[in-house]
């Protein structure tokens, strides 16, 4: 397990120990590390530690998007998406226990640590982190020994773009009520249902 994170940092990645998928350290966004001596000394204090690697911004630029394809649910919302805009290209993949992650480099914070890209497909982008092989049911099937992740498709862009867009600029009935206002004694009701328009948007 420290073999594995050090190559990971040596490569520019940040790395945290894991308890399974769980963090073992508090504020570990803010902590996650490229530093062979902090690293170090996680393992020797957790030598079974799994291995964890921050998502979002990269020390050498451009921003780490990783997919992440839980089950048979994934893998189907997957190959409709791919129907409909063409397979993913080759990047850097690992089985995990339920499924499939694919690395990807995008110039642009995609936003929030996760996202939903449809069912079974999360997107981990800013302030996530992923667990990486070595352990039970993980391994590399394209490693960054031998691929650098791809570009992150401009379809899954477009997708996150257009709920932002969504969210900004309300319309149909949500646009009316933004401009008139909502009717006393409706308001917690309107707030729900807006509140799971937005949840419903992946939001």
């Amino acid at each position: 397990m420290l073999a594995a994170a050090l190559e990971l940092a040596a490569r520019g990645l940040r790395v945290l120990p894991l308890n399974g998928k769980r963090p073992r350290i508090e504020g570990w966004p803010a902590r996650a590390s490229s530093d062979p001596a902090v690293i170090r000394d996680w393992w020797q204090r957790w030598p079974a530690a799994g291995v964890g690697v921050l998502t979002g911004e990269l020390k050498n630029g451009g921003y780490l998007v990783v997919l992440d394809v839980d089950g048979d649910v994934g893998a189907d919302a997957l190959h409709e998406l791919e129907a409909e805009h063409g397979e993913l290209p080759p990047t850097v993949s690992a089985t995990t226990p339920n499924g499939e992650h694919y690395w990807f480099l995008s110039p642009a914070p995609v936003g929030r640590k996760i996202r939903k890209l449809g069912p079974g497909l999360d997107v981990l982008g800013e302030g996530g982190q992923v667990a990486v092989p070595p352990g039970k049911g993980r391994e590399w099937d394209v490693p960054l020994d031998e691929q650098e992740p791809a570009k992150l498709p401009t379809w899954i862009e477009d997708h996150f773009q257009r709920l932002s867009e969504s969210a900004s600029r309300p319309s149909g009935e949500w646009a009316e009520l933004a401009a008139n206002g909502v009717p006393e004694g409706q308001r917690n009701d309107v707030t729900a249902r807006y509140a799971g328009h937005l949840l419903g948007n992946g939001l």
